[in-house]
């Protein structure tokens, strides 16, 4: 998975979105990764059975580096991806407006 990360201004807006839905999530028993979370925008995913190229990984390591403009964010959008035979098929499941509430 390629992926880049995302952070807010001020710095833990996300993690704290997160600390907040979390009980709501256990309380509606919904499985959570166990790994610690990490805003982050998904690029590209590739099988494990592909062979990266050199040039992939060049365009890769450049990434660091990249710094976006500043933006709005509207509306958060819960969706639910599950990975099939041919590729990630992705629903909405909800839509929230980024000022509070479902739309």
């Amino acid at each position: 998975v390629l992926w880049l990360g995302a952070q807010t201004r001020p710095p833990g807006g996300f993690q704290n979105m997160h600390a907040a839905i979390l009980p709501l999530i256990n309380k509606l028993q919904i499985e959570t990764e166990r790994k610690p979370f990490t805003p982050h925008l998904t690029l590209a995913r590739v099988r494990r059975d592909y062979t990266i190229s050199s040039q992939f990984w060049h365009m890769a390591q450049a990434l660091p580096a990249f710094e976006s403009k500043t933006f709005v964010c509207n509306d958060i959008v819960l969706m639910r991806s599950q990975l099939t035979a041919k590729g990630p098929r992705y629903t909405e499941i909800q839509r929230f407006s980024a000022t509070g509430g479902r739309q």
